[in-house]
């Protein structure tokens, strides 16, 4: 199993997300706006960090529990 195509995937629509985010905040200023990227938007990239590695060490695990599969057989 290997989850590079779901991560390159997760990676494009993040930089999308982001860039949406960017174009958003330019235009919208208000306090409204600023709670709202301090409750949701500020902390995405941190999260999405935690989320790629995790990803990675997942998928490592399933090429490790692969290979022990493959040399039982």
């Amino acid at each position: 199993m290997n989850f590079q195509i779901d991560k390159s995937k997760l990676e494009n629509d993040f930089a999308i997300l982001k860039q949406q985010a960017n174009q958003t905040n330019e235009a919208w200023k208000d306090s409204v706006q600023e709670r709202f990227y301090d409750q949701f938007i500020n902390s995405l990239p941190k999260e999405f960090n935690y989320y790629i590695n995790a990803l990675n060490k997942l998928d490592k695990l399933f090429d490790s529990a692969e290979h022990k599969i493959s040399d039982l057989q």
